[in-house]
């Protein structure tokens, strides 16, 4: 049997993050799942068909991969600082994903940036055990301090 444990954070940025940090923090978040959860190298662009999200391999264990960073730059490039949104999984187990989401809210008188991220990961019960979910939300937390 399994279940799907998701952890989502939202946090507000005091600007509207460039994409070179957005693109660290995504590698950041891999990198720490890596270590405590789930040991995928390999990060697909998720898209509405699993056909079409088997195409583009946007990290691996390097970090973001050419094709990834032409992918995303045209993504942030699309709204012009005022939304960014990317959903990767991983296509080899088809067990964890995540999707990464910056918003700009602003208004002359208020900015109001917001990043909301959510890592999804698909566990059998066998395999959930809480010492490594545990380390995994800490080292979470500490990368984001004020998420």
């Amino acid at each position: 049997m399994k279940k799907r444990l998701t952890i989502e954070l939202y946090f507000k940025p005091e600007m509207y993050l460039p994409l070179p940090v957005c693109i660290e923090q995504i590698e950041q978040i891999l990198n720490i799942q890596r270590d405590y959860m789930h040991k995928s190298q390999d990060w697909y662009l998720s898209s509405s068909s699993k056909k079409k999200s088997s195409i583009y391999k946007l990290f691996d264990k390097e970090g973001v991969t050419h094709i990834g960073l032409e992918k995303l730059s045209k993504e942030y490039q699309k709204d012009r600082g005022n939304y960014f949104s990317e959903a990767i999984w991983d296509k080899e187990t088809e067990k964890a994903s995540l999707s990464y989401y910056l918003s700009n809210k602003s208004s002359e008188q208020q900015k109001r940036f917001k990043i909301y991220i959510s890592i999804s990961i698909d566990l059998s019960l066998s395999e959930m055990q809480v010492k490594p979910i545990q380390n995994f939300i800490i080292a979470l937390a500490k990368l984001f301090n004020d998420a």
